[in-house]
């Protein structure tokens, strides 16, 4: 089976060290490959499709961290609000606080003007502070009363920039949740991507290797027939110029005619004559290997 773009998501992650193969059929299923060129497709289209999600679950995990940065300046916004509101409430019941204390001192020194009168008749200096102290109260009154409801009012949208606090917050954790979500699947896709590339690249390579076999050049590999006619000339020239003793050794070795001898120089001639003659006789690449005997 040939990949599909369809086999676009999977549930679970990969395992890196996860066999090419299975993975492969866990998402585009059984294969059916004919030859190594097919195979070579299948696994570049797999690679194709898993790089094209790999990209598209990054663009996603962006949208999601942006969403999440937008979320993040607006608790800050609410928090300084919350703060602020929670100032201008403290400055206000402290205010009141004062205002209460200050009316408490009036009612304390109007009522020790009140037990003065009540024995003696007090002087005008004390009668107006008396009546000072009497109109304060409604004054206080007044004052407490608009305090104390702009101390509430605070509060009040203290507290309801907390509960907008608290659902934006909600938002950011679930907004944080689909971005490890989503990154989570993009590097899923990441390492099915590095997978069946590198399957790809495995196959290419391996075939390769073999094309490269099979075109190396075997025609300079000498038979034994011919390896014995060779070896037969060579101890005749040695005979003829009577030095039988300088041939140390002459054999076949993996295809190669190799000559062991004192004197190398004797065999080869000038400008190689001698090994270029033992070629052409017998149609052979210059494949014999002449060693230095000390």
């Amino acid at each position: 089976m040939s990949p599909s773009k369809q086999n676009k998501q999977t549930d679970y992650p990969t395992n890196e060290n996860q066999d090419p193969i299975t993975r492969y059929t866990e998402l585009h299923g059984e294969p059916t490959w004919e030859d190594v060129e097919q195979e070579c497709e299948s696994w570049q289209l797999a690679a194709d499709i898993a790089r094209e999600n790999r990209n598209e679950g990054n663009a996603i995990v962006k949208k999601y961290i942006d969403k999440r940065k937008e979320i993040q300046v607006q608790l800050r916004s609410f928090l300084d609000k919350v703060d602020q509101f929670q100032n201008k409430r403290n400055e206000a019941n402290e205010k009141v606080k004062r205002i209460k204390e200050e009316r408490a001192e009036a009612v304390e020194n109007m009522k020790k003007l009140r037990g003065k009168e009540e024995e003696t008749e007090l002087n005008e200096a004390e009668k107006k502070r008396l009546e000072g102290y009497i109109a304060s109260q409604d004054e206080y009154h007044v004052m407490v009363q608009k305090m104390s409801a702009e101390a509430q009012k605070y509060h009040n949208d203290m507290q309801e920039t907390r509960s907008e606090v608290y659902l934006l917050r909600q938002t950011h954790n679930n907004t944080h949740k689909k971005v490890v979500r989503q990154r989570e699947i993009a590097d899923q896709h990441h390492h099915d991507f590095i997978l069946f590339v590198s399957e790809y690249q495995r196959i290419i390579d391996s075939n390769s290797k073999v094309e490269a076999d099979d075109e190396k050049d075997t025609s300079w590999i000498v038979s034994e027939d011919e390896a014995d006619s060779v070896i037969a000339i060579v101890k005749e020239y040695y005979t003829d110029i009577g030095e039988e003793d300088h041939l140390v050794e002459i054999y076949l070795d993996e295809g190669r005619i190799v000559i062991e001898t004192y004197h190398p120089g004797k065999l080869i001639g000038k400008k190689g004559v001698k090994i270029k003659s033992l070629v052409e006789m017998f149609d052979l690449p210059p494949k014999i290997e002449i060693t230095k005997v000390a």
